[in-house]
């Protein structure tokens, strides 16, 4: 029987889907084609290799790790199109978290909601090089108010003291 009225697209059969982690994919492509270019941006003036891309990755990966982010935590990360995102995206999914996209154009009052509805255990946030944001300003302090959320990690700016700011109200 046809699938008359239903909103489905169903296309060849052949080659089969898949059923390979993101993870798992990524690793292949290094394993693969280690010196093939895997992400480039020009505007960033940056290029990363398969082998550099999977390194970066489990590098990111095991930092969070470290920090108690764990398969099926929730990982946020604002941020536009750069090359660290693509790192977070494979580091979370390589311990098997959940990645959380918030929207970059997001302000404040929009951030905070999202995170506080999301259940973020940890937080990225990876500013334009061309904004001019403040993301010390930007996120509040009734963020420490969030009780999911235990780590904001700030990459590409240099803050105050350190590029990783534990937010928990007790810290």
């Amino acid at each position: 029987m046809e699938d008359a009225g239903l909103s489905i697209a169903r296309g060849e059969a052949l080659p089969p889907l898949s059923r390979l982690r993101m993870a798992d994919v990524l690793a292949e492509g290094a394993a693969q084609f280690p010196e093939r270019d895997a992400l480039v941006s020009v505007w960033q003036r940056r290029t990363l290799s398969y082998a550099g891309l999977e390194a970066e990755a489990a590098r990111a990966a095991a930092a969070l790790l470290a920090r108690g982010i764990r398969a099926g935590d929730r990982v946020g990360i604002w941020s536009a199109n750069r090359i660290e995102w693509v790192i977070v995206q494979f580091a979370v999914a390589k311990i098997g978290a959940i990645l959380v996209h918030v929207n970059p154009a997001f302000r404040q009052a929009e951030l905070e909601y999202t995170l506080r509805h999301s259940g973020c255990k940890a937080v990225f946030l990876i500013p334009d090089s061309g904004e001019k944001i403040n993301v010390f300003v930007t996120i509040p302090s009734a963020l420490a108010e969030i009780s999911m959320l235990t780590y904001l990690m700030v990459v590409g700016v240099k803050t105050p003291k350190q590029s990783e700011q534990r937010v928990l109200a007790a810290a």
